[in-house]
């Protein structure tokens, strides 16, 4: 649709509110202080519009939440701490949007959570621990921000499929139990690319599943070079490493064939 306009904040005195869906509109603003008062709230969905402003702190107070949808907007400050209250919430789609400062620790202790979306901010910091102790969590995609540190040891307990890290400042050495992950087949999406990973890339790769997409270019590898299997890799030899164009999210193979992800 093409609504255009701004949230009425008459919607925060409708106590008894399920679900807001106004998706993919012209609308902008930011959201009414009136919308704390929410005790009912299951959905909220803003995604694809020009709303712009902060998240209140009092967002933790919508306890009956389940999908937070506000990726592709102009949202700006910090993630609230208080998110992490949200015990029931299974779908916080917050990407591409202009959030800074660190990924709350609170965000890895959501017990239902199945994605976490937090690609193109400019968020720093580290990676919170409780990400990779998250049972349910099938794709952690963070990439596109300015993270730095190591990848957790707890990520060694992530059973999840997809694991997009690339284009951030996240240094260290590629940890093994990513491989190990990889040659059962149970995380079969790795992008790490873009980043300053150093080091051997571990040899556990080459007994990969072939069904693998990995992606490790344009990091300090001293390795980079794995003949036996080197197919089933994408970019994984020494390469121009010029900043990536910005239309460009995420690239990996299926098959022979290289697939590129646009937005």
């Amino acid at each position: 649709n093409d609504f255009t306009g701004s949230l009425p904040s008459e919607y925060g005195n409708w106590h008894d509110l399920f679900a807001i869906n106004v998706g993919s509109n012209l609308l902008e603003g930011s959201i009414p202080d009136t919308f704390v008062n929410f005790t009912n709230i299951n959905r909220l969905g803003l995604y694809d519009n020009g709303f712009s402003g902060t998240l209140p702190e009092r967002v933790g107070n919508w306890t009956t939440l389940t999908s937070l949808s506000l990726r592709g907007n102009g949202f700006t400050g910090t993630l609230p701490s208080p998110i992490g209250n949200l015990k029931r919430l299974d779908i916080p789609y917050l990407a591409e949007n202009e959030f800074t400062g660190t990924i709350p620790e609170s965000y890895g202790d959501l017990p239902l959570l199945t994605q976490f979306h937090l690609m193109s901010n400019l968020l720093e910091g580290t990676l919170p621990a409780g990400l990779g102790n998250m049972p349910r969590l099938d794709d952690i995609m963070v990439y596109r921000n300015k993270l730095n540190g190591t990848i957790p040891d707890t990520f060694a307990n992530y059973t999840g499929y997809r694991l997009y890290l690339q284009n951030n400042a996240l240094s260290g050495t590629i940890p093994s139990f990513i491989a190990e992950r990889t040659r059962i087949g149970t995380l079969w999406a790795v992008d790490l690319s873009y980043n300053k990973f150093s080091g051997l890339v571990p040899s556990l790769f080459e007994n990969a599943s072939s069904s693998l997409q990995l992606n490790i270019a344009c990091n300090e590898l001293s390795n980079m070079s794995l003949p036996s299997k080197c197919g089933i890799y994408y970019r994984c030899l020494p390469q121009s490493c010029a900043p990536i164009p910005l239309q460009i999210i995420a690239s990996y193979t299926t098959g022979s064939d290289a697939v590129v992800i646009t937005e």
